[in-house]
């Protein structure tokens, strides 16, 4: 047994046992990681696919693109000489259950075997990476690499690399990441999000591939998230899954009658899935009310939903829904721990949330099916939905304290070969995958991975392959979860059904832009979710404080953040 399964079987072990000892509960892991740099240990162990992770040898190998053309050149690796790089990215939770660094990654020791490279890999805190990046900047040296840029700095990437933080990456990136550049110049919507606007690439990025087959062609994947409903209670009720807010309502209603000690519509996970109650990221209701849950287009201006008119009807049903006992009396500090004593003990009729949560209770008996964001009766079509851009974020870029800024490209664009596809989408052939399926691009994962439905599957990413990062992803092919029918058909593809026009694609505010931008909606954000919670829990009355809500809104300047938006909307058309 080669010394990564080993490791492997054991990651697997860890789990399981953790899972044990904390009676299956989902809550906060029980270890965390310091800021310490560890070591990949390049070399010392290899995996036994020959085919994803190429050994060594004399004279070095090329490795195919996943978009090759044979005319075009490849990258070479290994790469000559002797190379170490040190590279900070975020480390989440669930995997720090089993591993301390992405040095015992699988996807990471086959990447160290076929590259030749030494990486010293530095995780901050879970839970903790803005902060730890801001500490970081304040450092005389940064690391060579660093993950998430654009996500992390103040101003947004122009501003990092015009301050002198990072480097522009256009000309290296043309020069030493052929695979890369293949995949950013094979479409001009790809090309269009992966540049600022003022012509700087963003970086490495995490580019989808959402097909079956072995296609690797770049495009969106269906949305990872929407409403949820619980289906074994529709059929017990005799009930449809409802399309309008006044179906959703007779459906909350009856639910309530039918289990009055849980919750027919429960909100968990914090303000990104709708811990204020405005399910930011999916605008599950209040698009029924022709707006977006943040920012939107529509008839050609930007708006900020909840400075609109229409807002105050989203709230009086919320609130409504609220009195009623329709919402979890803790919708805005609800946990995962605490949700899962209700969803897995059949206390809750619908959620807005993952497939990850489905498949949990589906494992459990209990099944639920996905649901469109509803419309009013007499009301205008829903036209905002969650949808996934072509490129996913989690922007990678080449600090300016690296001295092998060439290598570093290079190590980054194997991520974008058909070998670096298959290792960080499936890990290595024969450690955590038997084979490949031509006709639908999906691994046979081992025992232990698909052991109980893949019901540790989540916890087992970052583990053997990645889940997020910079690199080629298929979530269609490597995510067990999208294997299985009940999720893909009755949820995931329900979601895509859903119009989009008023989301806005990814734009970016300049550097001047970005400082005056981040003053407007810190104090805006605030007041926001404030009172949000604040009118939907009744301490504030809608019908009597909503006007000044608005006038206050409009004194945070919320018409000059919608310019920004419209003048970076503007410019990214025109890119």
């Amino acid at each position: 047994m080669a010394a990564s399964r080993k490791r492997l079987v054991g990651m697997i072990l860890a789990v399981t046992l953790a899972l044990a000892a904390c009676g299956q509960s989902a809550g906060s892991p029980t270890t965390t990681a310091s800021k310490e740099t560890t070591t990949a240990k390049a070399g010392t162990e290899t995996p036994t696919d020959k085919t994803s992770s190429p050994e060594k040898s004399e004279a070095p190998q090329e490795t195919s693109s996943a978009l090759s053309n044979p005319s075009e050149r490849n990258s070479v690796y290994p790469i000559e000489g002797d190379h170490e790089l040190s590279y900070w990215v975020p480390l989440a939770a669930l995997p720090r259950e089993t591993i301390q660094s992405l040095s015992e990654n699988l996807a990471y020791m086959a990447k160290a075997e076929a590259t030749g490279v030494k990486i010293n890999f530095i995780h901050p805190p879970a839970g903790e990476g803005r902060q730890a990046f801001d500490l970081m900047l304040n450092a005389d040296t940064l690391p060579d690499i660093v993950e998430r840029v654009k996500q992390f700095y103040p101003g947004g990437i122009d501003h990092a690399i015009d301050e002198g933080y990072f480097i522009r990456l256009n000309e290296l990136a043309e020069e030493y990441a052929p695979n890369y550049m293949r995949i950013i110049n094979s479409d001009p919507e790809v090309r269009r999000e992966a540049y600022t606007d003022s012509g700087n690439l963003m970086g490495f990025g995490m580019i989808c591939t959402e097909q079956e087959g072995m296609d690797l062609t770049v495009n969106r994947g269906t949305p990872f998230l929407g409403p949820q409903i619980n289906k074994d209670w529709l059929d017990e009720l005799n009930l449809e899954v409802p399309k309008t807010i006044e179906d959703w309502d007779e459906m909350l209603g009856r639910f309530k009658e039918k289990e009055p000690e849980g919750w027919p519509l429960m909100i968990w996970g914090g303000a990104r899935f709708g811990g204020n109650g405005l399910m930011e990221m999916s605008g599950t209701f209040v698009s029924a009310y022709d707006i977006g849950p943040l920012f939107f287009l529509r008839d050609g201006k930007i708006l900020f939903g909840p400075a609109t008119p229409e807002y105050k009807d989203y709230l009086l049903l919320m609130a409504n829904w609220y009195e009623k006992g329709y919402i979890n009396d803790d919708f805005s500090s609800m946990d995962v721990a605490r949700a899962r004593t209700f969803y897995l003990n059949d206390k809750c009729g619908s959620f807005v949330q993952g497939t990850r949560t489905a498949l949990e209770l589906k494992n459990q008996g209990i099944t639920y099916i996905g649901a469109q964001n509803p419309k009013l009766v007499d009301g205008p079509d829903v036209h905002w939905s969650y949808r996934n851009n072509l490129i996913r974020g989690f922007y990678t870029l080449i600090s300016d304290s690296c001295k092998i800024p060439e290598v570093a490209v290079q190590w980054l664009d194997w991520n974008y070969t058909k070998d670096g596809y298959i290792a960080f989408n499936f890990g290595i052939e024969g450690e955590s995958f038997l084979s490949i399926d031509e006709e639908t691009g999906r691994p046979d994962y081992v025992a232990g991975i698909k052991d109980n439905n893949y019901a540790n599957f989540h916890r087992l990413n970052n583990v053997f392959h990645l889940r997020i990062g910079s690199y080629l992803k298929s979530d269609l092919r490597s995510n067990p979860r999208r294997f299985i029918p009940e999720m893909e058909q009755d949820i995931r593809e329900v979601w895509e059904l859903s119009d989009t026009s008023y989301v806005l694609p990814p734009i970016t505010l300049t550097a001047e832009e970005g400082e005056e931008y981040a003053e407007i909606m810190t104090n805006l954000n605030t007041y926001r979710e404030e009172n949000t919670i604040k009118f939907i829990t009744g301490a504030l009355d809608i019908e009597a404080g909503f006007d000044k809500y608005l006038e206050t809104m409009e004194n945070y300047n919320v018409a000059r953040a919608c310019e920004l938006q419209e003048e970076a909307l503007a410019r990214y058309n025109a890119r």
